[in-house]
């Protein structure tokens, strides 16, 4: 691909330069903030995130529970710019395609003249550069309380080349992205395929009708995590437990993220401890009930993970009983809440199989053997979905920003493809809890 004749340097440094011919707009002079509320709370709720950008709540598939009412949620209407102000640092924003309803406490813009294609902007926003300018330009202490706020965004300037040049660039990027995503989609089918495969080899060790049955409570000390306030006072590896949250669990691995960054001093005996060998669940959120670890070292935790600290029970086998179909299941029946969550209590009666000691390490035997083989195969699996990330991410940055010149380019009839991401958004943005 090439570069476009001649540039010149961009207001924003980090863009370094572009296109001479292309200008920069502050975003004030092509967008309103509104405020418009919802008087029935009938309307579609939208939702933001990083990943997706906005779309409707109805597609997604969290586990949280409805409000009673959407009466004065936030009116937006296709074109309109609407930002997660909690998580504009992560890029949670972009040009809606939907009319509907979003949180109160988000941002809405609306624009005021035709100077952009509304899928171009959706494009731009979410670029690496302008993600960094929304946190140097959000205030807090620390990057979970960061809030982007509406005078300090509308003075931003954003690069705008001539509205010919804008709807190029889409149909460009349309269709690339379109053939990106097949290829991510397929190697995702791939991963669930291995995950039932998985699944159905635990489920068929774990109905084993002749193991007698014992309540959690039974086998293990069952206690809850603290919750952080303020990140800055605990990022200090020295003399310290790593403190473990919902997100630094791999969903479908169990690899847990020791060097996040996050630690509690052994000085503070007020925090609880997970000892060495003991299993974490998250009970709470969009994680809960799919998110469970051994944790090889002793760890604080946050209050939406739940530790089990076995009692001459195997580790292992409880944590295989955990990602089995029979658990959640049961773990489902149990949940409750605004934001869906399983009590303590509730865990301690569920009742789980419990073999004598020797059937439980021959039972982790017998999975673990098909476990790390196809666990082996996902990772590698996962690893080209990551480089596929970064090259659309690359590329859709390179060309909205001018440093690759589309102009010329036919672009084909296709399919448009969207990436089938899951849970994965919904669950990431819903682990905000340090």
């Amino acid at each position: 691909m090439k570069a476009y004749g001649a540039y010149k340097p961009a207001c924003l440094s980090s863009l370094g330069a572009i296109p001479v011919h292309w200008d920069e707009e502050r975003i004030k002079t092509v967008f309103v903030e509104s405020d418009i509320r919802s008087a029935t709370g009938d309307e579609e709720m939208l939702s933001v995130s990083h990943i997706t950008g906005i779309t409707p709540r109805s597609q997604k598939n969290v586990n949280m529970f409805l409000a009673e009412s959407n009466v004065g949620q936030k009116i937006c209407s296709p074109g309109d710019i609407v930002i997660n102000t909690m998580w504009a640092w992560m890029a949670a924003l972009g040009v809606s395609t939907y009319g509907g309803i979003v949180s109160p406490s988000y941002g809405v813009y609306k624009p005021y003249i035709s100077k952009y294609n509304s899928q171009y902007l959706d494009y731009l926003l979410r670029t690496e550069y302008y993600r960094a300018e929304y946190v140097r330009r959000s205030t807090g202490i620390n990057s979970s309380r960061l809030r982007l706020y509406p005078d300090r965004f509308l003075d931003m300037r954003f690069v705008c080349p001539p509205i010919e040049e804008q709807n190029q660039i889409v149909r460009y990027l349309n269709w690339k992205v379109s053939q990106i995503n097949r290829l991510i989609n397929a190697k995702r089918r791939q991963i669930g395929l291995l995950q039932e495969c998985l699944r159905k080899s635990i489920d068929d060790i774990m109905t084993n009708t002749e193991w007698r049955k014992a309540r959690l409570k039974d086998v293990a000390v069952i206690y809850t995590g603290n919750s952080i306030s303020d990140k800055s006072k605990y990022q200090s590896a020295g003399e310290a437990y790593p403190y473990i949250s919902s997100k630094d669990i791999s969903l479908g691995t169990g690899v847990v993220d020791y060097d996040n960054g996050m630690y509690t001093p052994f000085s503070e005996i007020d925090f609880r401890i997970a000892p060495t060998n003991s299993v974490l669940l998250c009970i709470e959120g969009g994680s809960a009930g799919k998110k469970v670890a051994i944790v090889d070292r002793e760890v604080s935790f946050v209050n939406k993970l739940c530790c089990f600290n076995t009692m001459h029970f195997n580790p292992q086998f409880l944590y295989f009983y955990m990602k089995s179909s029979q658990f959640f299941s049961e773990f489902k029946k149990n949940m409750t809440g605004l934001i869906g969550g399983v009590s303590k209590a509730a865990l301690r009666q569920t009742s789980i199989p419990f073999p004598e000691i020797e059937a439980q390490a021959l039972a982790v035997e017998d999975i673990d053997v098909k476990y790390r083989s196809i666990q082996n195969v996902i990772s590698e699996i996962t690893k080209k979905i990551s480089l596929l990330h970064e090259y659309r991410t690359r590329l859709i940055s390179d060309v909205v920003t001018g440093k690759i010149d589309v102009r010329g380019v036919a672009v084909p009839e296709h399919e448009a493809v969207e990436e089938n991401t899951g849970e994965m958004d919904e669950i990431d943005l819903m682990e905000s809890e340090v």
